[in-house]
């Protein structure tokens, strides 16, 4: 990540389901478990959004950052904490 880039947290949607999958089905590939995976989008919609959620997701994403957003987060750490300076 560069230092010109911010990082976006949000409560996942039932639009973010398909994403949620896929991120679960590269998880088991990886730990070479993809034949336990059985979840399909419905079964993570109803887990996550359903009317007894059992589970919660958040999505995290980059973005890059305009000018007033860059001064805006160095006029927030300059109050909050010490003052860094890059090198």
């Amino acid at each position: 990540m560069t230092q010109d880039a911010l990082l976006n947290i949000m409560p996942a949607t039932r639009a973010d389901v398909p994403l949620i999958l896929t991120l679960i089905n590269d998880l088991a590939d990886y730990e070479k478990l993809r034949h336990e995976s059985v979840a399909t989008e419905s079964m993570v919609a109803a887990a996550l959004f359903g009317p007894r959620p059992v589970a919660e997701a958040l999505i995290a994403s980059v973005a890059q950052a305009d000018d007033e957003a860059k001064a805006r987060l160095n006029a927030f750490l300059e109050k909050r904490g010490p003052k860094v300076k890059r090198v």
